[in-house]
């Protein structure tokens, strides 16, 4: 029973994630949708004789809206990992960024494996949900999944 549950948990995950890739969260009509990267400023992820590891990120948000945003939260998280994964992440932050600003928030995070394995080969591959504050004290927020560089 539990063999053939999995193959289906899988896919309804892998569905659950495609269409969330590009998730807004009661975001107000009519505000242009923020612009969000992630990248890791480690040139590789070492895990050395333990099993984490440090993992500095920028959060990347461009406001493509002509009113200015704020910053509320940043939550970061990597689903779908096998070599090594990191732990949940969230940071509270209270930055505006304005009309056509772009505003780098840096986050590090710590990986675990359960590998021993000093250089993992897998490319990290992130989910963040950024948590923004608009016009009127509007909340809303954004998720992007990407693999970082």
């Amino acid at each position: 029973m539990r063999t053939r549950l999995l193959p289906s948990l899988f896919l309804i995950a892998i569905a659950a994630a495609c269409s969330s890739s590009s998730n807004s969260a009661d975001r107000p009509a009519g505000l242009a949708r923020p612009e969000i990267g992630v990248r890791s400023t480690a040139a590789s992820i070492f895990f050395g004789s333990g099993a984490t590891a440090p993992v500095p990120l920028e959060v990347i948000v461009a406001n493509n809206a002509s009113v200015p945003l704020r910053v509320r939260r940043i939550q970061i998280e990597s689903p779908g990992m096998a070599e090594y994964s990191l732990y949940p992440v969230t940071r509270m932050f209270n930055e505006e960024v304005g009309p056509g600003q772009t505003k780098t928030f840096n986050i590090v995070a710590t990986a675990y494996t359960n590998i021993s394995r000093l250089n993992p080969t897998e490319p990290l591959q992130v989910r963040a949900t950024v948590e923004f504050e608009g016009p009127d004290q509007h909340r809303f927020r954004e998720i992007v999944f990407q693999r970082t560089t």
